[in-house]
């Protein structure tokens, strides 16, 4: 049997938010929400069967504008995502760019933080109900002197017979923030 091989794509340049409160250090995080540091397990962000990475110091999430974010060069099945928005639930296109130039618009969506435990929900106009991502991990924080609960969750995308992602490109949503990462083969 193969054993399944991850590599964390590396974030750190790209990451212009702080949201991992480390320690006893106070921290805004991405609009009053932060995750205690408490909740990585060896510097890792896991639960659900997905694994991601962070940086270990500094900013440590993206706040989407549309940047372009490298792939390491790895023989990858899959794109495991973990993001979360605030102020609502988003549908956003993740565009996948692959070595022989072609591009593949994936849209994902992601739930509220905050407001976030049904993995289901409904667009403005009653259409259909949309798959929030597979739930990562459930935390607490303080926000205005209350206790919160907030979710994380997370989508695997699928790679083609052949197919060799070389980057995806954000969606242009600052209200979208990207915590994680991961290749899988």
């Amino acid at each position: 049997m193969d054993q399944e091989m991850l590599t964390y794509v590396d974030l750190a340049p790209y990451c212009n938010v702080r949201w991992i409160k480390r320690g006893k250090e106070k921290i805004g995080g991405v609009e009053g929400v932060y995750l205690d540091g408490a909740y990585l397990r060896g510097g890792k962000l896991e639960g659900a069967g997905f694994s991601f990475l962070p940086p270990a110091e500094g900013s440590d999430c993206v706040s989407c504008a549309g940047q372009f974010i490298p792939f390491p060069r790895c023989a990858a099945r899959y794109l495991d995502l973990a993001a979360f928005p605030v102020y609502g639930s988003f549908r956003e296109p993740f565009r996948i760019l692959f070595a022989d130039g072609a591009v593949r618009e994936e849209k994902c969506y992601f739930k509220d933080v905050v407001h976030c435990f049904s993995p289901l929900y409904l667009t403005a106009d009653g259409a259909r109900y949309y798959d929030g991502g597979m739930p990562l991990l459930s935390f607490h924080f303080q926000q205005d002197g209350a206790c919160r609960t907030g979710m994380l969750r997370a989508h695997r995308i699928f790679f083609g017979e052949g197919e060799r992602p070389v980057g995806v490109t954000l969606p242009a949503n600052e209200l979208l923030h990207v915590i994680g990462m991961t290749l899988g083969t």
